[in-house]
């Protein structure tokens, strides 16, 4: 399976066309889905699921601000269907409220519990740190050289406490307690980012796009993949994880150490439009097939973002 955000009215008929062509025959997209809009400014992204196996979209009876910004699916694997969200949450500092708008909305349709095995993944613009103690830092935190993060009474205008809570409440999974998948695999001792900015001369690493799961998922890999991001092609890493499910006799999903099926999901925060460097693996044929129009940037190119975008968010 694959995920894709940041998807624009232009890349979504490159999408739509390329992605069978590797065999992702089953392609569902939030332009086709959601209720019409206006695709432009700072709503002229959607999101994309496509698989190899059979894909069936599923509405949700929560009020989404935004609703082109989450999709969900059930995703009939030969082991089992599991349940895959995918969503794009608004930077907090060009959109304000509407990014915890956007969270809790999301919170709610991950809670529509139907007993299936749960994905949740995407570009959430989350956290703004984790400490090597496991602690998450919000964007309502103040952080300061040498001292505790504090937590302020007021941000953006609205009460901080909900802010926080808001954030702080996707990192650990929502209602469901879905499991960090990196995290689940690699601890909090390993530092990884999937975007970059620069202010001055520092360049700065956030850790904004994640994979969340049951607990029934077995996780047996989960990396960020850099060169995605590094030739341009995304300003963001894209993350692949591996699952290995199996059903018992009862039909619920269970890990275990003989699994009957894996389930690789991967997805990038940015869906692109150009680009001409070369990948291996299979997404990398995917992304290169969808880029081949070049935007003004070789592989000569320096490493680092396709763009600048503000840090705080």
């Amino acid at each position: 399976m694959v995920a894709f955000q940041e998807v624009t009215a232009t890349s979504i008929a490159l999408l739509r066309v390329g992605l069978p062509d590797f065999g992702l025959s089953q392609v569902i997209d939030s332009f086709a889905t959601s209720v019409p809009w206006a695709a432009t400014g700072p709503r002229r992204y959607g999101v994309v699921i496509a698989s190899r196996f059979p894909l069936t979209h599923v509405t949700s009876r929560q009020v989404v601000p935004w609703p082109e910004r989450i999709l969900s699916a059930a995703v009939a694997t030969p082991t089992g269907v599991v349940r895959i969200h995918t969503t794009h949450i608004p930077p907090g500092s060009t959109n304000g409220w509407k990014k915890v708008e956007m969270l809790e909305a999301v919170l709610a349709v991950i809670s529509d519990v139907d007993g299936l095995p749960c994905i949740l993944c995407g570009d959430f613009n989350v956290p703004q740190a984790e400490t090597r103690e496991g602690r998450i830092v919000t964007w309502a935190e103040r952080v300061a050289k040498g001292s505790e993060p504090r937590l302020r009474p007021r941000f953006r205008g609205g009460d901080g406490h909900r802010w926080d809570a808001a954030e702080r409440t996707v990192m650990e999974g929502g209602p469901q307690k879905l499991i960090d998948a990196y995290r689940s695999l690699h601890g909090y001792g390993r530092q990884e980012f999937s975007w970059f900015v620069r202010r001055g001369q520092t360049r700065i690493g956030r850790r904004f796009d994640h994979a969340f799961c049951s607990k029934d998922l077995a996780i047996s890999r989960c990396e960020y993949l850099h060169d995605v991001r590094e030739v341009g092609l995304s300003d963001h890493a894209a993350l692949e994880v591996d699952f290995d499910v199996v059903i018992d006799d009862a039909g619920q999903s269970r890990a275990d150490n003989y699994p009957a099926g894996r389930l690789a999901l991967l997805f990038k925060g940015k869906s692109a439009d150009g680009g001409h460097t070369r990948h291996t693996g299979e997404f990398g044929e995917i992304v290169e097939t969808l880029s081949r129009t070049p935007r003004g940037r070789s592989s000569e190119t320096p490493l680092g973002p396709t763009r600048p975008r503000r840090a705080g968010s």
